[in-house]
């Protein structure tokens, strides 16, 4: 396998409030292929990690026997089952573990990051087919929200979104999450001791995991600059568990289920709009991806669904699934 780095000085996430680092590397695959076919272009496939995960960490990652993205792709490019293209993996980490791939105030403006920085620098350096029906996104978990929202947000900049477990339906996904959360920072003795622990912490279990992601996806669908440490609005009350309507809102604001209808200009346009989710998704994914689906149809956005054996864990071979359908309707140059 062939993998390059391009060194990315962000001026979108310089300053941003966390802290957190403006320069990155992009790792970047290329096919079999690319150095003896000078005259040839290239589509493009961005691959975004799930929460806690970062782009680079898609080259390492095994799943015990697995593949690592490069190597799936390696093998699928050589079988002629996908048609070669070049592969982006950007990093979008925050503090927090995750930026969701949108912009915020609380965070930094990392869809714009991905959209206005990346792509061009990659067109810029490598022979991509640089237009929508060359590029696709896909992802799983908040990396599928980050396709989905991508689509939204951003139309006609990739044509083809595949979307596995993506975070669909708000009220089934993330609020059995908020009571679990409120809990586990109350036993903390609240938001800034329960940040100071889980940053000394050397083993995190599954409670602080989940109280952290809940924080993190506040810096993403309510900032708040005014309310450190979080610089967020919380969706619940914490002594109470209960929802907070106006902030709650503000999350319903960012739920792909919500945006579909007002938005299907922007997903009129796409080649391939793909979803798919286990039927046993612990976080109820398979019935937002339902949902989901239901209002498309409704709009009369061709799109598929696909629903497989299994959760939300361990999900990495789903990628040979959204490869395949990129094979099929992918422009080449």
């Amino acid at each position: 396998m062939s993998l390059r780095s391009l060194s990315i000085e962000s001026d979108l996430l310089r300053g941003n409030p966390l802290g957190d680092p403006h320069a990155r590397e992009l790792p970047v695959y290329l096919p079999p292929g690319y150095e003896s076919e000078p005259g040839r272009s290239y589509p493009v496939v961005c691959f975004l990690a799930g929460y806690t995960g970062t782009g680079p960490m898609l080259l390492n990652h095994r799943g015990g026997w697995g593949e690592s993205t490069p190597q799936r792709l390696d093998r699928l490019i050589r079988a002629g089952e996908v048609p070669p293209l070049i592969g982006i993996f950007p990093d979008c980490w925050t503090r927090w573990g995750g930026s969701q791939y949108v912009d915020s105030t609380a965070t930094g403006p990392y869809m714009s990051h991905i959209v206005d920085e990346l792509l061009p620098a990659v067109d810029g350096a490598f022979r991509t087919i640089p237009e929508a029906s060359g590029r696709a996104v896909t992802g799983i978990s908040s990396g599928g929200y980050g396709a989905l929202m991508l689509a939204l947000e951003r139309p006609g900049t990739f044509g083809l979104i595949l979307s596995t477990a993506g975070d669909c339906a708000f009220d089934l996904c993330y609020r059995p999450d908020l009571a679990r959360a409120a809990m586990t920072l109350e036993q903390a003795g609240g938001v800034e001791p329960f940040l100071e622990a889980f940053f000394e912490a050397k083993t995190l279990g599954g409670a602080q995991i989940g109280a952290m992601m809940v924080l993190a996806m506040a810096t993403c669908y309510s900032p708040n600059l005014d309310r450190p440490p979080v610089l967020a609005d919380l969706p619940m009350d914490l002594r109470t568990a209960e929802l907070i309507p106006d902030v709650w809102a503000r999350w319903l604001a960012f739920d792909p289920v919500n945006l579909v209808e007002e938005r299907a200009d922007a997903l009129a346009g796409l080649d391939l709009l793909a979803l798919d989710a286990g039927l046993s998704d612990e976080h109820a994914l398979q019935f937002g991806a339902r949902i989901l689906s239901d209002r498309l149809t409704r709009i009369g956005i061709s799109h598929t669904l696909e629903e497989f054996p299994g959760g939300h864990r361990g999900l990495g071979y789903r990628q040979e699934q959204a490869l395949a359908r990129i094979g099929e309707v992918i422009a080449t140059g």
